[in-house]
């Protein structure tokens, strides 16, 4: 068999056992990067040289080269364990890793943009206050509805994330509200008490089922609101970063008031404390250097 109609077989049978975003994203990333090059191949014959070859002849980021291979390696063991054959371990290298700068604002750009919301009031304004206050993802905040708040507790409930699925097969988007990928991403957090307040003036009109950002049934998409935000921003005078900025701003924040980082990582969403320690704890060259006086005083 090839590997498109192994494809083929894998998309059709595991359709029920996987988000439909995450098989929508495996097949897109199968017709732009796998199938054009392997497509037509029988994979029994695959090889590590050959598939160091195919990944070095590729021009992409290192996790982009990652995400490929992995797939392939997916689908080539979801293959071999229908025909009760040893799975597949090649041995493969990628390019070294380059370390990506964190976009995230310094407390003064925060302090500007909270300024900017006060002055503006409303329900979209706000929204951007809470990401920046929580660290949720934008698909959260999307799919966030009025009943997903407890006003007298003062916590809020992210249980589904909202995301525009792009069908390959039809060439159609649809908007698709889910459960979060992982079971961490599923948690409480505490809403800060200056935003509870604003909150419980603004929910008196609103059916629990109405989504936070829009104020009625329907969403808000993400792509609607990110344009808002940059929008916003703007006339906030404040420099233009990734929505997920907004996300690493926050975090960082936390990390600079000392605040636990297993506390972050919950709040976050992250499955380890070891993703939000690699990502956000950097120690200075300073806090290097008063860390090694301290641990050789009297001593040298």
């Amino acid at each position: 068999m090839t590997l498109d109609e192994i494809f083929e077989q894998f998309k059709l049978e595991r359709k029920n056992e996987v988000r439909e975003s995450t098989m929508m994203a495996y097949a897109l990333m199968y017709r732009n990067h796998l199938g054009p090059v392997l497509g037509q191949m029988d994979p029994d014959g695959f090889t590590s040289r050959f598939l160091q070859e195919w990944i070095d002849g590729m021009d992409a980021s290192r996790k982009g080269l990652k995400d490929r291979y992995t797939l392939l390696v997916t689908i080539l063991n979801w293959h071999r364990r229908k025909r009760d054959l040893p799975l597949v371990r090649f041995s493969v290298k990628f390019p070294p890793e380059t370390k990506v700068e964190l976009e995230a604002y310094s407390r003064a750009e925060q302090k500007k943009i909270a300024e900017y919301v006060q002055a503006h009031p409303g329900i979209r304004e706000f929204g951007i206050l809470l990401c920046l206050s929580t660290g949720m993802r934008i698909g959260e905040l999307c799919a966030l509805q009025w009943q997903d708040l407890d006003l007298e507790r003062g916590e809020l409930y992210v249980r589904k994330t909202l995301e525009r699925v792009y069908n390959v097969d039809m060439k159609t988007t649809r908007i698709a509200i889910t459960e979060p990928k992982t079971p961490s991403s599923r948690r409480t957090i505490p809403i800060p008490r200056e935003l509870l307040k604003i909150l419980k003036r603004s929910n008196a009109l609103v059916k629990p089922e109405y989504f936070l950002l829009s104020g009625t049934a329907r969403p808000t998409e993400p792509r609607t609101y990110r344009n808002f935000f940059y929008d916003m921003i703007q006339k906030a005078g404040v420099r233009r970063i990734k929505f997920h900025g907004l996300r690493h701003s926050f975090a960082t924040l936390m990390v600079e008031s000392k605040a636990d980082i297993k506390t972050v990582s919950s709040i976050l969403g992250h499955s380890g404390v070891e993703i939000t320690m690699d990502t956000y704890v950097h120690p200075t060259q300073e806090s290097k250097r008063q860390q090694m006086s301290k641990a050789f005083k009297g001593i040298l």
